[in-house]
């Protein structure tokens, strides 16, 4: 890249935000920077000796002091990826650890411990990360855990969730707090609406598809089940009888409504929607049968 095109570069910027951090008491970032007395090097007042000594800045990096409390110069600064600036940075707890001063993030990426866990740990163990760690580690020990059987099976929590395919808590939630059988808890699924499925006719069905399958309306039957506490065969029987029962003619004979869907073997509840549509009871008797 030819020199005058370079100010136009990424690196330049970078450059330019470098002096403005040190150099500008105006600056929002100044006091962390300039303020603490940060300086940039002499042979950096150069862009082309900074470009030359830092490289060409890598996709998804930036600028990062390795020492916090050090200037900007070319033994102190690299190029650096988010998680590197951010155990990097100032604010960060720096443990010893393995022989090693390191930061906290990087302990928890170690040993696989949640860093909330961590330092509630350190916090008892005045910052002992070993004696944290060791706290941790009989925890995990005492900690009971809890055993269900269902279908003749003893599953964890954990294990009955992935084995019928419901959610952990959920589980938790129906066996301890609302106190279902572990049978009951994994047997109550959810249909894709929310609701809950309800047994009917050998199957659990949602109510929707009950009122599909009884060609019935949602809105009686949902009042209907709290008419009846719930009773879905009362609910859905008071359903059917509601619909009101018309004089029609129908092979030469005034038959009800009923008489007729009987006799035609179809749904009362489709055979009243087609009536009202159509106007015309045979109308309405073919579009049933199609």
């Amino acid at each position: 890249m030819a020199k005058h095109d370079i100010p136009t570069c990424t690196e330049h910027n970078v450059w330019k935000g470098m002096w403005y951090r040190c150099n500008n008491p105006k600056s929002k970032p100044y006091p962390n920077y300039g303020g603490r007395g940060i300086k940039v090097c002499d042979r950096w007042r150069d862009f082309y000796l900074f470009l030359e000594d830092i490289g060409r800045k890598p996709v998804g990096m930036s600028l990062d002091r390795i020492d916090n409390e050090g200037n900007y110069e070319p033994l102190n600064c690299r190029w650096a990826t988010a998680r590197q600036q951010s155990a990097n940075q100032r604010t960060s707890h720096r443990l010893k650890f393995d022989g090693e001063t390191v930061p906290l993030m990087e302990i928890c990426r170690r040993t696989g411990i949640a860093q909330t866990t961590l330092l509630k740990r350190l916090r008892e163990t005045d910052f002992d990360v070993d004696a944290a760690i060791e706290l941790i580690d009989v925890a995990k020990e005492l900690q009971e855990i809890k055993y269900y059987k269902v279908d003749g099976k003893t599953y964890s929590l954990t294990d009955l969730a992935v084995a019928f395919k419901i959610g952990k808590q959920l589980l938790w939630q129906r066996i301890e707090r609302d106190g279902m059988t572990p049978t009951d808890a994994v047997k109550q699924q959810l249909n894709p609406g929310g609701g809950k499925l309800t047994k009917w006719k050998g199957k659990l069905r949602s109510k929707q598809a009950i009122c599909d399958m009884e060609d019935i309306k949602r809105s009686t039957f949902n009042r209907a089940l709290e008419k009846y506490d719930g009773d879905v065969a009362k609910s859905v029987k008071h359903c059917k009888q509601a619909i009101p029962s018309l004089e029609l003619k129908w092979k030469k004979k005034i038959r009800s409504q009923n008489e007729i869907c009987q006799m035609e073997g179809i749904s009362p509840m489709t055979f009243s929607r087609a009536l009202k549509k159509s106007g015309s009871v045979r109308k309405a008797v073919n579009a049933c049968r199609n």
